[in-house]
């Protein structure tokens, strides 16, 4: 999750629910709807018949969730979205979850304390707050593996020579870049191949080594090219102890 592409907030409440897009710092209503749940009747009355009312009002409550959920999945079909981020009471997230579609349930990022009455401003600044939250701990969490890949001899690399050599060889599974990190190199104009400045001759073809101005950048290029993942840190972080570029490989070398 380097960036949500786009992300869809979904708050809803006992009786109202409402949809936002969020992409590019902007967000946009995309439907509502509100359904007429009975109030709970408080006190007086019989008590077999103070049950039944109650049992209806759950009843209509629980059809006003699942109502709800479809057209979050109905959004999901039409839109399309990366992920998306429940806004509703803190009591009602174990009630709205379970009826949620599963394609819709398996891309849900987190909770928030918005309610559909919220503004959307409001809604908004909420839920770039959860991203950058999210987005902390997933890099922490990244850089937390690399670090005991690392350490134990597993399947990783770091500095910028050794990511360029596994990646040369195909073997990068998810390279990983401090954000805004460049370095000029070189490259092979019959391999392809990237390397350090150091390298005058390609070692594969024995050819002389064309100069490239930032290397980082062809590396990032060239992993997306072999279905290999791309995750940006950002600094300061841990990474650049390991020369601002490492990479998850496919297998031990």
């Amino acid at each position: 999750m380097d960036e949500f592409h786009k992300l869809i907030a979904f708050l809803v409440d006992r009786r109202e629910a409402k949809w936002y897009e969020i992409f590019m710092g902007e967000i946009t209503l995309l439907d509502e709807m509100k359904t007429d749940v009975p109030k709970k009747v408080k006190g007086g009355g019989e008590r077999e018949e103070a049950r039944r009312m109650e049992r209806h009002v759950d009843a209509a409550v629980h059809d006003h969730y699942k109502k709800a959920a479809q057209k979050t999945f109905d959004i999901f079909k039409k839109n399309g979205f990366h992920g998306f981020v429940l806004g509703c009471p803190e009591n009602l997230v174990g009630e709205i979850e379970p009826v949620l579609h599963p394609y819709v349930r398996e891309r849900l990022k987190g909770w928030l304390r918005a309610k559909p009455s919220d503004s959307p401003d409001g809604i908004l600044k909420e839920v770039i707050s959860l991203e950058r939250a999210l987005k902390t701990s997933e890099e922490e969490g990244l850089i937390k593996k690399l670090a005991g890949e690392l350490e134990k001899g597993g399947r990783a690399c770091s500095g910028l020579k050794e990511s360029l050599r596994a990646l040369n060889q195909g073997e990068v599974q998810t390279l990983i870049v401090s954000r805004h990190f460049a370095a000029p190199g070189k490259y092979c104009p019959r391999c392809r191949l990237l390397y350090t400045e150091g390298e005058l001759k390609c070692p594969s073809c024995e050819r002389k080594t064309s100069a490239v101005m930032d290397v980082v950048d062809e590396a990032i290029e060239a992993a997306m090219g072999r279905d290999g993942a791309v995750k940006h840190i950002t600094p300061p972080s841990k990474l650049e102890h390991y020369g601002s570029i490492a990479a998850l490989l496919r297998y031990k070398p």
